[in-house]
């Protein structure tokens, strides 16, 4: 490296480069979701990656 007036001896270096990843996101669900007893409802549950790193999404549902 030289700014010119002097130049530095040659030297190694290493660099890490730490990503932050941020968590997936998913659509909010502004409503309840009603049904009667014993009838089934479909939730949709959709999501997304906002790092685009295409990873898989996969979904657990506890009550």
């Amino acid at each position: 490296m030289t700014d010119g007036l002097a130049t530095s001896a040659p030297a190694s270096v290493n660099i890490d480069v730490t990503r932050n990843f941020r968590p997936p996101e998913t659509d909010r669900y502004d409503e309840p979701y009603v049904t009667d007893e014993d009838t089934p409802v479909t939730i949709p549950l959709t999501g997304y990656d906002p790092d685009e790193s295409f990873d898989t999404l996969t979904y657990q549902i506890a009550a």
